[in-house]
């Protein structure tokens, strides 16, 4: 065999010698999620508090139904829903239900005391479609630190069916043999005895057949008055949804604070006063329903931007977009980034399935 055949057999043996040694060497290092092995190790952390987008649309959603019928000569606001329409929504942002946060608490404990507080999980808002939605975004996160193994409360709104179309479909959710708090003002409860009768608790009548529906309790809750959910403090808000209702939005969290205003077209000077009180906002989800004109019952985003302004929160969401008037989520953002590019606070819109950890 030539001399120089022989070398370079040799080389290319000891190279790939060495590969194989190196590629030994890393697949025997742990990976770098793997737990601790030692037993002088501290266990990790107890997982963060985190809010989750269920919701994030209009009344209506996104994609609009009309539009997917008139693909041959689609009108121009229909582009969004044509977008919300392409692919698995799981990985489309353009695809919106309505408006509904989950709020996960995980609470740690005080230096006063050794046990830890109850975690919580809490949905604000369940309207027409929120059983797709959890089914299609809480199972996401099963074994993980933002697992949900059920609801503990759930917080209302308002009376419109966006926001409680969704009652019954809770008895899916619901702990077996456990009656699940409701918490609303006593607009929203009017509303609810008239469409869902069959929820409020009453004595059998004579012959009724038993039937399986949401096992619920329902409590009313008051403007300003803060109400528990275990651990988990929240404040009802009211503003103005319209010059025919008032609706609530919610605070809550007391080291990152959270201000959540879904529905509103004005803000009263008394919950102006209190949002104030609060100190600076860390997250703000707000109501926009339309980017370039107002309505009579939302905000549009000329009200949106001033309500930022005013409060200066360090990030906000915005919730209940319009598909017809709203660009798809991308080009809107970008036109957020660019409007707001003479402020530190960070707007961009909120999308179903977004998930944020906040210390709550």
């Amino acid at each position: 065999m030539p001399h120089n055949v022989m070398m370079a057999r040799q080389v290319t043996a000891a190279t790939l010698t060495a590969i194989a040694a190196l590629e030994w060497q890393t697949r025997s290092k742990p990976n770098h999620f793997s737990p601790p092995t030692s037993s002088c190790e501290s266990p990790p952390p107890r997982p963060s508090s985190f809010i989750m987008f269920l919701g994030s649309g209009s009344s209506t959603g996104c994609p609009k139904p009309r539009c997917l019928l008139q693909t041959a000569q689609p009108p121009p606001y229909c582009s969004t829903s044509l977008k919300a329409n392409a692919g698995d929504p799981r990985n489309n942002k353009d695809y919106r239900g309505n408006p509904s946060l989950l709020i996960g608490h995980r609470p740690t404990s005080t230096s006063n005391s050794s046990s830890t507080p109850p975690s919580s999980n809490v949905v604000i808002d369940v309207g027409k479609t929120f059983r797709e939605h959890f089914i299609r975004w809480a199972p996401q996160h099963n074994n993980t630190p933002y697992s949900i193994p059920s609801i503990d409360a759930v917080v209302l709104t308002h009376e419109h069916m966006d926001a409680y179309g969704g009652l019954d479909d809770l008895r899916g959710v619901q702990e077996h043999m456990q009656t699940l708090p409701i918490h609303l003002s006593n607009h929203t409860m009017t509303a609810v005895k008239r469409t869902y009768p069959y929820l409020i608790p009453r004595p059998p009548s004579p012959g009724e057949v038993k039937r399986h529906v949401a096992s619920v309790d329902f409590k009313l809750f008051k403007p300003f008055s803060p109400f528990k959910v275990n651990d988990l403090s929240i404040t009802p808000l009211p503003v103005i949804h319209g010059e025919d209702c008032t609706c609530f939005g919610f605070s809550f969290g007391t080291k990152e604070k959270v201000l959540y205003l879904s529905d509103i077209s004005w803000m009263p000077a008394d919950t102006s006063n209190f949002i104030s009180s609060l100190g600076e906002i860390d997250i703000l989800v707000l109501d926009t329903l339309f980017f370039f004109r107002s309505h009579n019952t939302h905000f549009g985003l000329k009200e949106a931007e001033e309500l930022i302004r005013e409060i200066k929160p360090k990030k906000c969401y915005l919730v209940g977009m319009s598909c017809d008037e709203v660009p798809p989520h991308d080009e809107a953002n970008a036109l957020l980034k660019k409007r707001f590019s003479d402020t530190h606070i960070s707007v961009e819109l909120a999308y179903d399935g977004l998930t944020l950890p906040v210390d709550l």
